[in-house]
Order: structure tokens, then sequence, then C-alpha cells
């Protein structure tokens, strides 16, 4: 991937609605280009409704979604979709075709990029993963963890500005997570992380902010929001038990 400082993000008064339920309700927030946030707040908090708003995939009844200076629009959608990446939850929805080396290059041939550009792409994201040697290989045969670098290795040949990971170190071994947060410490690009394991987010991410029925609570560093014990606690997110666990080992 080229070097790029990631482009901004900004959320304002945005409200949005599922059969009546009101899954972001007023929500403001704001991204630094380069940052890197992470979004925490119990199930059913509007996680991954808010992810789905960076690209257009879903858009809100009201407010706005600004990344850089392109606001997202039905008009926009394009324009949005080369800046911003979502790696899902569950690989499987993001890998289709017949060859690891296919699936990674389908995002940028589908963007009208060369095919000599796209193959130096597709090969760069394959060796910033390490699968080399998959080329050729189907992504349904492989493990669940290397579908997981698979999926990822699909948004990093977009090359985007903005890499936002839904749920990145659920069902993922020790060594995995430690795998994929050492990946997003290391991107040149704007990421955002909804994850339900509170940890490994606050390893990756330079600031941490608390989802909870449709609202941001709280933000603030990782040292800052860890201290939040009564917050976490009330909202089903309290890490204490590992630390409690480590201290007695």
């Amino acid at each position: 991937m080229n070097k790029t400082n990631g482009a901004g993000i900004r959320i304002d008064s945005l409200r949005f609605s599922y059969h009546g339920h009101m899954a972001l309700d007023d929500l403001n927030l704001k991204v630094e280009p380069g940052e890197r946030l992470g979004i925490i707040g119990p199930t059913g908090a509007g996680k991954s409704t808010l992810l789905l708003h960076l690209n257009g995939i879903l858009q809100g009844a009201q407010g706005s979604v600004t990344i850089g200076n392109t606001i997202v629009s039905r008009d926009t959608l394009a324009t949005v979709r080369k800046k911003v990446g979502l790696v899902f939850q569950n690989p499987d929805d993001q890998l289709f075709n017949p060859t690891v080396e296919e699936d990674i290059a389908f995002g940028p041939l589908n963007f009208g990029i060369n095919k000599e550009e796209t193959a130096k792409r597709v090969k760069q994201a394959m060796q910033s993963l390490n699968l080399q040697g998959f080329e050729k290989e189907s992504s349904h045969h492989l493990s669940y963890g290397e579908r997981k670098r698979v999926a990822l290795a699909t948004v990093l040949a977009l090359e985007p500005e903005v890499v936002a990971f839904d749920e990145p170190f659920a069902n993922l071994d020790p060594g995995m997570v430690a795998q994929v947060v050492d990946i997003i410490t290391n991107m040149n690009a704007t990421v955002i992380v909804v994850s339900q394991s509170i940890l490994p987010a606050f390893a990756c991410c330079d600031r941490i902010a608390v989802l909870v029925a449709g609202k941001i609570v709280k933000t603030g560093t990782p040292k800052e929001i860890a201290k939040e014990k009564e917050l976490l606690t009330t909202h089903g997110l309290d890490y204490q038990m590992y630390c409690d666990i480590c201290k007695k080992l």
C-alpha cells in the first residue's frame, strides 16, 4: 500500500432507525486523519450500523457523514467507496471468487484499475498479510484465520484512506489476535475498529469511543477508558475479570 495519513471522518447529528427502533440517536463523532479509533459497546448498541454508514451501505434519516471533504450521499457513493474499505466480521461475506488472487483483484478491477497495477496491488497485499503461496487456492478451503486475512487483503488492495473493521478479533486464537493487532497498529490509513474484545481494541487504538443505545457516551484514550470501571461494568463491558485471573496466576 502507498503511504497515506488517511482521511478524516465527521459525523453530525446522525439518526437511523430499524422498524421504529432508534439504532443511532443524534450521534456526533470526529475522527482525525490517520487516527485509530476503537468503538466498544454492548450488543445492540449500534456499532455495526454505524460502520455501514461510513461507505453509504446505510444512510441516516437525519444528519450527515463526511469522509475527507466528501459528504456521503447517493450521488457520492462511487467516490466514498474508493475512500472507505469495510472488513466484515464474517470473511465469507467478502469472498466469492474461485481463487484467493481473484478475490483480492476483484475490487481494484471493479474500480477501473488496470491489470498491471491490480497485479502489483494483489502482490503487495498478499505479502503484507503473509499470504504468499495461496494465490491459486480457493478461499473457502482455507482456515478461518486465513480467510480473515484474505478478506483484509481484498480491502488493502483498494488502498483506501479509511479501513473499518467489524469485530476483527472474533473467533480468532490468541496468536492470530496478536497478528491482527500488529496489522492494525501499523496501517497507513484512518482505522475504525468495532469490537466486543476490549483488550485487543485497547492495544491497537489511539482513542476509544463507548457507544450505548445509539449514542457516544464517552471518548478517551485507552488508559482513560480503562479507568471508567463503573461505566464499563454497567454496560457489560468489564474486562476486570481477566485482570483478576492474571493476578491470581
